[in-house]
């Protein structure tokens, strides 16, 4: 039974770091400076993560996006809509328009009794992760790809590249407690990734030559040819194993050229670069006694409510910004006597809004750099109170096998 909860733990955790991050990339690109800070067992908690990738193109769930005023990421649509909310609108999805694609909003609704008349206990706290794409300038000597291949093999490799790429010139190998880390020194000039990539191209080729593959056969034609007759021929003894330490050799040359390969994409101006995380967490700051003795709705509108507005933002260097503000709305159910609350709590993407400039082909979309700058990730919200009651309640049933699941 262990074995199965492990597994189970195993494959709901990939997927929340494939889904909701952070962790898409696992521990791939690290920071040198603060490399011995982070923990790499448990990616959920990594605070600071970086990626090779837009996140919003990385990403699927959690997600706010900034309003799209361009009307470029559904054509033929109206733009979305920030409209006042006021006590004869409901605090819902009705109160704006939705983008389904590019969620703007996102809010839970939960029942407070009446026991929190006087006392005040309710917290709400906001949970996010925004992302800055890093400066070309800040990567070097810095920021790299964490080596997860034997040095040994990696360095052998390295050494038998043709010398008309250049990388040995920018290559340095970080060494940082336990870990080694790809750094380039300087950055690579414009014309420097294409070389270094037929370097290592000419490699692959030598070594298929070597390995004994037809000739203008790819290495990975021939690792596929390999394969086939492991599974297939059957060969004895002395042929499998000379077959499996070929394989073994082509997936270290393999190793080799991906290591590469995303260090050089983290420079190359066709690339996404490196984005780095920062953690939100904010507490709403509630300074005021909740309603109970009221009739109908109150609405506490982040555009008239003190500190709901901008309860997290960062201004950007080309004078935008990415912000987060909040929506309350408490309620009563006319047709129970009862003295439940019901609090509806939204919160809203309130960064800059996309606009595109004359001639510009970048439109919104969860690629565009822009976008993603003024978007927020991982978005959680967490309603804390002592005074919590389930909708409705439950009782048993008899005969009724789940009679303590809540109804």
């Amino acid at each position: 039974m262990r074995v199965i909860t492990e597994k189970r733990e195993s494959l709901v955790r990939f997927i929340k770091e494939q889904l909701l991050g952070p962790g898409g990339t696992r521990y791939r690109f690290v920071d040198v400076v603060t490399l011995q800070e982070e923990g790499r067992e448990e990616p959920l908690v990594y605070t600071n993560e970086l990626i090779n990738s837009a996140p919003g193109a990385l990403y699927s769930t959690g997600i706010l996006f900034p309003e799209d005023g361009s009307r470029s990421s559904q054509p033929g649509t109206e733009p979305q809509r920030d409209e006042e909310l006021n006590e004869d609108q409901e605090l819902d999805e009705e109160a704006y328009t939705l983008n389904q694609m590019y969620p703007n909003t996102m809010g839970l609704t939960c029942c407070l009794n009446e026991s929190i008349k006087g006392d005040n206990d309710l917290r709400i706290r906001i949970y996010a992760r925004h992302y800055t794409r890093i400066d070309k300038q800040e990567l070097k000597g810095r920021y790299g790809v964490l080596l997860e291949q034997d040095i040994k093999t990696f360095e052998e490799l390295l050494q038998q590249l043709p010398e008309d790429g250049g990388l040995k010139d920018l290559l340095k190998i970080g060494k940082k407690g336990g870990d080694n880390v790809l750094l380039f020194s300087e950055i690579p000039s414009k014309d420097a990734p294409k070389s270094i990539r037929r370097s290592i191209r000419t490699l692959g080729a030598t070594l298929a030559s070597r390995l004994g593959a037809k000739e203008g056969q790819y290495l990975s034609g021939y690792k596929e040819y390999l394969f086939t007759s492991l599974k297939t021929k059957v060969p004895a003894g002395g042929e499998r194993s000379e077959i499996a330490e070929k394989l073994e050799k082509i997936e270290s040359f393999e190793s080799f050229s991906a290591h590469i390969d995303d260090l050089l994409g983290l420079f190359e101006s066709m690339g996404y670069g490196l984005w780095k995380s920062e953690p939100v967490e904010v507490e709403v700051p509630l300074d005021f006694d909740i309603p109970i003795n009221m009739t109908g709705k109150k609405i506490l509108n982040y555009r008239d409510t003190p500190g709901f507005r901008g309860l997290w933002n960062k201004d950007h260097s080309d004078g935008t910004q990415a912000s987060l503000s909040l929506n309350l709305q408490f309620s009563k159910d006319s047709r129970v006597d009862k003295g439940s609350v019901f609090l509806k709590v939204q919160l809203k993407n309130t960064s800059t809004t996309f606009t595109q400039e004359v001639n510009d082909s970048r439109y919104y979309s969860a690629f565009n750099e822009t976008v993603n700058q003024r978007t927020f990730f991982g978005v959680r919200i967490r309603v804390i109170s002592k005074h919590l009651e389930p909708y409705r309640g439950f009782k048993k049933r008899t005969g009724d096998k789940q009679h303590g699941c809540l109804r």
